[in-house]
This record gives C-alpha cells, sequence and structure tokens, in this order.
C-alpha cells in the first residue's frame, strides 16, 4: 500500500516578559515579543522505517523530556526530541491498548499518556504501559453527577492527566427534556480517585439541532481549557465569556483551584475580528445544514425543517459581525497562550499570554 507521507514541524515559543492583566479596569498591555516562534524540528515525512511515517496524523504532544506523541493510523506514534523513531503504542482494534478512531491525547505532568477514542479512555504510564481503559459513557459515576442536572451524558472529547487517579475530562452532552435547538452542551469533569465533580458547564451556542438535522455555526468558536503543573484548570468559552463595557471588548478567562476548587477570574481587552465575507458565503451561498440520517415516514417534517435550519443560518449570519475574542488555549508550564483572530502585517497571529503563577 502507498502512503502518503505527512509532515510536521514544530516551533518553539520565546517569552521574554510578556503578561496579562487582571481586572477589566486596566488598559491592555502593548508589549508585543516581534519573532516569538522559532524552528525546531520537522520529521515523518521521510528518512524512518515505514511504520513511523506520517500518513494521517491527527494530533501531537510533548512531554519534558522532548519525547513527541502522534495519533496517526489508531497508533501512537512516538519519537524523540530530534524526530528519531522511538516506540509504537497501540494498534487499530477494540481491546485493551488498541484504539477504533483515536481523536485525542495528552501528556499528564506525571508522565502519563491519556488517549481517546471512539471507545473511551486508555491511560498509559511514563513507559508505555497500559495502566486502564473504559468506556467513560457507561461509567455510572460520571452519568450521575450530569444526568441529576437533566442532561444525557455524550462522547469524551478531550482529557488531561495529573496522576493516574486524577483525571479532567470533557464531555459532549444534551440537555433532555428541551424544546430549543441549543441542545447540545460542554461538560468538564474532574475525576479524583473516583470522586466526580463537575468544573464547568457551557451550552454549545455553536451546534443547532433537532431530530436527525445539524447546524454547525462554527465562527462562533468551541469551549476551550487548558491546565498547569499547580493542578489549576483555566477555560473559557469564547461566545459566552465575553462582554463590551464602556466600549471596551473583555474576554473572560476563568481558573480553578483543584487544591481547594477556589475560582479566580481574569478579564482581558481584546480588539473584535470581523466575520470574513468567505466565511459568511458558506452560510448565505450553501446549505450547511448536515442530515444525520432520514426518518422512515417523516420526509416532509424533514424537509421543512431542514429548510427552517437553512433560513436560520442565513439569519444569523447576517446578524452576526465578530469572531469570538479566542481560537484556542494552550500551555507550557505555568504559562497559558490565549491564540486570538488578530494577525500583525506579517500575517502572523497574536497570542497573549498569562502567567499563572499569579493569575495574571
Amino acid at each position: 500500500m502507498t502512503k502518503t507521507n505527512l509532515k510536521i514541524i514544530i516551533f518553539a515559543f520565546l517569552l521574554n516578559g510578556c503578561s496579562g492583566q487582571t481586572g477589566s479596569d486596566d488598559s491592555a498591555s502593548n508589549d508585543i515579543i516581534e519573532n516569538a516562534l522559532t524552528f525546531e524540528l520537522s520529521f515523518g515525512d521521510k528518512d524512518l522505517p515505514d511504520e513511523y511515517l506520517l500518513a494521517f496524523p491527527l494530533t501531537l504532544a510533548v512531554n519534558d523530556q522532548g519525547q513527541i506523541f502522534v495519533i496517526d493510523e489508531d497508533r501512537i506514534k512516538v519519537y524523540d526530541d530530534a524526530g528519531n523513531p522511538e516506540n509504537i503504542i497501540g494498534r487499530p482494534g477494540q481491546g485493551p491498548g488498541e484504539f477504533r478512531r483515536s481523536r485525542s491525547l495528552s501528556v499528564g505532568y506525571s508522565g502519563n499518556l491519556s488517549v481517546i477514542d471512539s471507545r473511551g479512555l486508555s491511560l498509559f504510564s511514563p513507559d508505555h504501559r497500559l495502566l486502564s481503559k473504559g468506556n467513560l459513557r457507561l461509567n455510572e459515576k460520571y452519568k450521575t453527577v450530569v444526568e441529576r442536572d437533566s442532561f444525557s451524558i455524550g462522547t469524551p472529547v478531550k482529557s488531561a492527566s495529573f496522576e493516574e487517579s486524577d483525571l479532567i475530562i470533557e464531555f459532549s452532552g444534551r440537555r433532555n427534556n428541551m424544546d430549543s435547538e441549543y441542545r447540545s452542551y460542554y461538560f468538564l469533569l474532574y475525576d479524583n480517585d473516583g470522586n466526580i465533580r463537575k468544573i464547568a458547564e457551557y451550552m454549545n451556542s455553536s451546534m443547532m439541532s433537532r431530530d436527525n438535522a445539524g447546524l454547525e455555526l462554527f465562527f462562533r468558536g468551541a469551549f476551550l481549557w487548558t491546565t498547569t503543573p499547580e493542578e489549576k484548570v483555566v477555560y473559557l468559552h469564547p461566545d459566552h465569556d465575553k462582554r463590551l463595557v464602556n466600549k471596551q471588548y473583555l474576554y473572560k478567562l476563568h481558573i480553578t483551584s483543584l487544591d481547594d476548587f477556589s475560582n479566580n477570574k481574569i478579564e482581558y481587552p481584546y480588539s473584535p475580528v470581523a466575520i470574513p465575507d468567505s466565511v459568511k458565503k458558506i452560510y448565505s451561498e450553501s446549505s450547511p445544514v448536515r442530515i444525520s440520517s432520514q426518518v422512515p415516514g417523516r420526509a416532509e417534517e424533514m424537509r421543512r425543517y431542514y429548510q427552517y435550519m437553512n433560513d436560520k443560518a442565513v439569519e444569523i449570519i447576517e446578524e452576526e459581525i465578530f469572531l469570538p475574542p479566542l481560537q484556542r488555549l494552550l500551555s507550557d508550564g505555568n504559562f497559558v497562550f490565549a491564540f486570538t483572530y488578530r494577525t500583525d502585517d506579517a500575517g502572523d497571529t497574536l497570542v497573549d499570554v498569562f502567567d499563572m503563577t499569579t493569575d495574571s
């Protein structure tokens, strides 16, 4: 079989005194670091054994030793800090240590590797031994935390591991018995040795759905979160955690300490970016509504609702003006990087940097 080989290029941030701000009354820092990215490494497309060539890489993570983990072909391909092959974790399948439609991985501060696929979450030790695998949708403790508030738990989306029994997991879910197009939700749960606590809950304003028809309003953004070594969880939904105060646009980062579950917030000013015409055309000139399957005996009803959703898409895109304040949220140690939609004259993305040791 012929592979289409892909290459991964890794850059590093250079930080020199860039900080965030607490509160909404202070002025924004105008310090801009020029050339903040430096080329580190490219690998995966040649001079490797065939099984380590990258065919369809989905996501990657890097541990403190510089090892690089890449989801590719339902395997975790491991490389050293120079891009040399080291190991392959797992294979396609449904058994222990196997993956089916793997979609997310992260390396915890203890070195544990957590991987989410369509069957649940697999946890591996720093030396790549399988520690556990479970279908979290069937876990009664998780279901109890969510369903007591009239929600149904859905698919795990992303996870982070501090220790083997210390996990942060993001789920999708739905509000039950609710007559609204916005019934999809995000949940962020903390699992401390089987004791489950809900950290955050957001309505997914980027997804409208009814029956088998769905409309994705991706220009509204998605739930974003990350963690720090001090066991803090930093999160926001950019469509919900924004406001206009005295002609100043602000976005809000939530910071939850897992030690005592205290909460802090940072509001930071941003300059809104208009939704590009190319994005608006997707909704005004095409039919972005997805039909997952036809319901027997309801073809006419589905056709009417399909038309309603398309008309709704045009109405929404005409009313929306700006993109959300952030598109990604990443961390490196105690620094959190908030990727905006703003760019400089060279077209490079501008990033707000926050120091979580001082929550600023």
